[in-house]
C-alpha cells in the first residue's frame, strides 16, 4: 500500500480511506463554499488520483456526487476527464 493505493495481483486498486475521504470532501465543500476556484483544485485532485488508477465505476460515483452537489459552480468536460467553471 503506498499513496492512498493498494497493489493486487497486478492491478492497482485505490483504498476504500481514500475514497471515503474524497466523498465527504464533497459534502465538507458543500457546507462551506468558500470559492469556486478552491472547489475546483479540489475535485480535480481528488478526480486525478481516479484517473491515474483507472477506477471507472469509483470515478463515476464521485463525478455523480460533485455534479449534484455542485452542478451550479462546476461543469464535466468528458474529453478531458476534469471539472472546469461554468462560465
Amino acid at each position: 500500500m503506498c499513496l492512498g493505493t493498494m497493489l493486487k495481483f497486478g492491478r492497482r486498486y485505490i483504498k476504500n480511506k481514500s475514497f471515503n475521504n474524497a466523498m465527504l470532501k464533497i459534502d465538507e465543500l458543500s457546507v462551506n463554499t468558500d470559492g469556486a476556484k478552491r472547489i475546483l483544485c479540489s475535485m480535480n485532485s481528488h478526480l486525478g488520483m481516479l484517473k491515474n488508477i483507472e477506477q471507472k465505476r469509483r470515478m463515476s460515483e464521485f463525478v455523480n456526487k460533485a455534479l449534484c452537489k455542485f452542478g451550479n459552480i462546476l461543469c464535466w468536460n468528458l474529453v478531458n476527464k476534469s471539472f472546469s467553471i461554468r462560465v
